[in-house]
């Protein structure tokens, strides 16, 4: 696309992009896990977003173990 800046969200197991969610102009940054989040796999989703935060299309995804 012709998309030439943005940012990213980062969204803990869901689908929903209107879900609580973490956005980021940086290259790194924290993504603090919930207090009462259960043991067990969790998945991050990391979705790039132009500069009026429509998603691009660009996705990955990270699956984390708590215990």
């Amino acid at each position: 696309s012709d998309v030439k800046s943005g940012h990213y969200h980062v969204y803990l197991d869901t689908e929903d992009d209107a879900a609580d969610h973490l956005t980021a102009w940086t290259t790194f940054s924290d993504f603090e896990l919930p207090d009462d989040i259960a043991p067990g796999e969790h998945e991050l989703r990391v979705s790039l977003r132009a500069p009026d935060h429509h998603a691009i299309g660009v996705e990955a995804r990270v699956t984390i173990v708590v215990e």
